[in-house]
């Protein structure tokens, strides 16, 4: 979309292959991060959409930096606890256990250096939040044996 002869809007795009949707995303990601910032609403969803491509074709260095990236704007973004928040930080967890010993911890390393400060954030909020469900999920197991006694 255009306005006044500039690029003004963002389009939703079908992809049928995770390649495509990646190339797509890495054309235009370098036009955002020159002109938006790493909160601003269609970096984030392009950012989104990346992360899932990088996920997909198991491409997981890469997909580490970018979901890192990711959850530290989301984290900023989105409210605290948000169980958006908790997928993220879940997946974030998945790739880097599979990331090779070889390079595990300095792209760990970086990662601290570059978002420490939301990252730890974002652990401690999903913490408080898988243990808040925890005991509500105690609470209602209790309920439940309580009533199926009487």
């Amino acid at each position: 979309r255009h306005h006044n002869g500039k690029p003004s809007g963002f389009v939703y795009k079908d992809f049928n292959r995770w390649e495509d949707a990646l190339a797509a995303v890495e054309s235009a990601m370098p036009h955002m991060v020159a002109y938006t910032a790493e909160t601003h609403w269609a970096r984030h969803h392009a950012r989104g959409l990346q992360t899932l491509a990088l996920e997909a074709l198991q491409k997981d260095s890469k997909a580490f930096f970018v979901l890192v990236e990711h959850a530290a704007a989301a984290w900023k973004l989105m409210p605290r606890y948000c169980d958006a928040l908790r997928t993220l930080h879940g997946r974030l967890q998945k790739v880097k256990d599979r990331l090779p010993d070889a390079v595990k911890q300095r792209l760990e390393d970086r990662a601290a250096e570059l978002h420490g400060d939301s990252l730890r954030g974002l652990a401690d909020d999903v913490a408080r939040v898988s243990e808040w469900l925890e005991t509500a999920e105690s609470f209602c197991s209790s309920v439940r044996t309580s009533e199926a006694s009487k």
